[in-house]
This record gives C-alpha cells, structure tokens and sequence, in this order.
C-alpha cells in the first residue's frame, strides 16, 4: 500500500492555530520587551526566494543529503521486510528529487515572516505552490501487512539520525527544542510591514498581515487552480513586496537574530548536523 508524504512547511501551523493577525504569538515570535539587535543598513534588495539566506541554514540537511536520508530509510524498511520473510521492497517515488526540492528556497518562497515570495511561479498558481511539488507517494512493492509495515517503519525510524523520520530534515532545526526566530514583533519588519500594507491598500487590497493573505481561506480550494481573483491579489502583494524590500529587510532582520540564536544553541546546532554527517558517512 502507498503512502502520500506530504511537504511540511511552518506556516500551515500558524493558519491552524489562528496566529496570522492580531499580533502574531507562538513558537519563535521575538519577545517586544527584548533589546532589539542591531540590523546591518541598507538591507539587501531581494528579487527571488533563490537569494534569500539564513545563518541558520548553515546547520540543515542539503537537498542531496535529504534524498540521501530518504534512500537509507528506504533501505532499511526493506531490511526489515526481509527479516520478516517478505521479499518486498520499499520504493521511493519517482518525484521524491521534486518534492525535496530545496528547502530553503521553499522556506522563503512562503515564508512565516513575510508571507508569499516566488515571481516565477504567481502568474500561472498565484499563492499556490507549483502541482507536484506538495506532495508524492512512496511504500512497499507489494503487500506486507500493517503489522509489518508499521514494525519495520518504527525500526528504520530509530535507526535513523536522532530517531527521525527523514521529513523531520526538511524543515529548520530546533536545537534545545527552541524554535528559531521569528521577529514578527520588530520596529523594522513592522515599519517594512506597514508599507507593504500601505502600497496593497494603493492597489485595492485591504490587508494587513501578508502571511493571512497568502493563506487567506478563500484559497483554499483552489489548489492547482487558482481563480483570476487569487492571482491578481498575489500579483499585487509581489510587487508590493518588491516595491518595499519587505523581504531585504525581513532577511537583515532574521540575520541579526539568528546571530543570537546560533551563540546560545552553538553546540545543539552543530551536533545536529554532526548526527546528519555521520550517519551517512557510515552508509
């Protein structure tokens, strides 16, 4: 039986939870009452999610170690098929390079700070991301029965790196169970923010918060088939973001927080990517 991964992607969380308006709180959202670090001026003009980089992302998985994390499960599930006395084999989708993708430019493209960010793909998906890329399916050759199947799932997860199942390398670290930065609350993002909003009420859109407008309800069923309405919002709320440098400032301001960050989870950080290094070098 196949199984459908899905791509996790942080936002989806904050939709769920209702943390898009009002004052965002939750994992990560900087404390008002903190000192604010300084922010190296002017910020970086950004034209594509491609540009956009974290200290952070110095401590993930590489696209390619991904899809190797991906492989070595596989490999192990179909060991402990044999152990079982199957000979079926676990099998990786043919769109498992698509779906990994990278996640980094995935991250920025819609983004949990600044919202919906990708110019080469709004004319034709508006805030959706391109079909295909969401979600893929992989699972055993042949039948293997839920017993088994969840036995040697839960065996191949263990053996993996920090007992994860190779998704969890995906999305950004969490050293210490901290979640990483999300200064939502910071004079600049908030000033660049407001200007955003400002130039989207110029083009006749009245929002205020530009992650609750990329996962604004009414897009919801419009997956792979975004109406002329969605569009044409998205269209608007790109070139205010380019017009604003919401996401130059957005990226100046993380950088200065992840330099805290990074200093005070130093040690979980590079384990982390130890246990990912090590893990593969011994396959």
């Amino acid at each position: 039986m196949r199984g459908v991964r899905w791509l996790v992607v942080g936002v989806v969380g904050l939709a769920l939870s209702g943390c898009v308006s009002g004052g965002p709180v939750g994992p990560g959202v900087a404390e008002r009452s903190a000192p604010e670090p300084v922010v190296a001026s002017p910020a970086p003009v950004v034209r594509g999610p491609e540009s956009v980089t974290r200290l952070l992302d110095a401590y993930r998985a590489s696209p390619a170690q991904i899809v190797a994390l991906a492989q070595a499960e596989a490999g192990l599930v179909t060991q402990c098929y044999r152990a079982s006395g199957s000979d079926a084999v676990y099998e990786l989708g043919a769109g498992l390079v698509d779906f990994v993708g990278d996640p980094t430019v995935s991250d920025a493209a819609f983004s949990d700070l600044w919202g919906f960010f990708s110019p080469s793909s709004v004319d034709r998906y508006g805030y959706g991301r391109v079909p295909g890329t969401g979600s893929y399916q992989e699972g055993p050759s042949r039948p293997v029965g839920d017993g088994v199947g969840r036995e040697c799932f839960d065996k191949a997860r263990a053996a993996m790196p920090l007992g994860q199942d190779w998704t969890f390398f995906t999305t950004l670290v969490k050293p210490d169970g901290k979640s990483p930065p999300r200064p939502v609350q910071d004079s600049r993002v908030v000033a660049a923010t407001s200007s955003w909003a400002a130039c989207m009420a110029a083009a006749g859109y009245r929002v205020t918060d530009p992650v609750a407008a990329m996962l604004d309800p009414r897009w919801m069923g419009e997956a792979g088939r975004p109406s002329a309405t969605q569009i044409a919002q998205a269209k608007a709320d790109l070139a205010c973001k380019q017009q604003t440098n919401l996401v130059g400032v957005g990226m100046a301001v993380l950088r200065a927080y992840d330099e805290s960050f990074v200093e005070q989870h130093r040690p979980a950080l590079e384990s982390y990517r130890s246990a990912i290094n090590d893990f593969l070098k011994a396959r």
